[in-house]
């Protein structure tokens, strides 16, 4: 079932036909998240002027990952959630946390799948049964299909891409979706593995950590020229930052960053960014 959904996808993409970037109707969001991004190291960069893109189009918010702890639910078995892909994903496609979405670790007994009805793409569907959804992400061992996170969404969203693509891929295919959905309401979900995949090989102060963070933004620029002067709610954001305990790894690295054109946007813990996506689709 999952490849025929993937493959589906795929299909679809391989299928459209670029239309004029016109008059827009409906609500478009678009989130964007680059895995493993480092508030100090960002925040350090945006100052030398090596993510333009970024910079115009928001300021730059304080991201704190949830770590809440549940041990009358979950035992000894990882109670809390950590700083890591799965569990800081589901929070933020959610709006809850370990208690309800049962996600606490990466690995697969701490793992499950998010219970059915709680991710921000059945919750817009409930309420807009007409919008346009698509999940695409570049970790399928994480939150894609290889993956029993968000299993119970594959069947529902319109468009569930997974596998090991570059940003500039999956940026292409995003882009083809803006002219296929171009007077839709939509939510796309649109996932870069980098600079996480990176930095557990070089280390958080390496030069191809720095590299992938600006890869990232040349991608978002692009996203950017095609959006055009549509009026697309666009928010970047990471599921957790990198280089604590040591600099290859991230079990406490709770502080990242988010950014967006979103005016009601500011610091905030990862648990209440599902509330602004959905105020989008009231």
């Amino acid at each position: 079932m999952r490849r025929k959904i993937i493959i589906r996808a795929i299909l679809l993409i391989c299928a459209m036909v670029a239309a004029p970037l016109n008059d827009v109707l409906g609500t478009q969001v678009i989130i964007n998240s680059w895995d493993g991004v480092e508030w100090s190291i960002l925040q350090q960069m945006s100052e030398n002027g090596e993510t333009p893109n970024l910079i115009s189009l928001g300021q730059i918010h304080h991201m704190t990952d949830n770590q809440d702890c549940f041990p009358e639910l979950f035992g000894r078995t990882c109670p809390c959630m950590v700083t890591a892909t799965k569990p800081q994903h589901a929070t933020m496609l959610t709006g809850v946390l370990s208690d309800e979405h049962l996600v606490r670790a990466n690995g697969e007994n701490c793992s499950p799948p998010i219970p059915v009805g709680l991710t921000i793409y059945e919750r817009i569907l409930e309420r807009h049964p007409n919008t346009k959804t698509a999940h695409i992400v570049t970790k399928p061992h994480m939150i894609g299909a290889g993956s029993q996170v968000f299993l119970n969404i594959q069947s529902v969203v319109d468009v569930f891409i997974s596998g090991n693509y570059t940003q500039k891929k999956v940026t292409d295919y995003v882009i083809q979706l803006l002219n296929l959905w171009l007077n839709d309401d939509f939510i796309i979900f649109l996932h870069f593995r980098n600079p996480d995949s990176v930095g557990h090989r070089f280390g958080v102060n390496s030069q191809e950590y720095h590299d992938q963070i600006i890869e990232d933004d040349i991608q978002l620029g692009r996203l950017l020229v095609a959006i055009g002067g549509r009026d697309v709610v666009l928010y970047v954001l990471s599921d957790h930052g990198f280089g604590c305990p040591e600099i290859y790894n991230h079990k406490c690295s709770p502080n990242t960053f988010i950014v967006s054109n979103d005016p009601d946007i500011g610091d905030m813990y990862m648990v209440d960014f599902a509330g602004y996506v959905l105020a989008n689709f009231p």
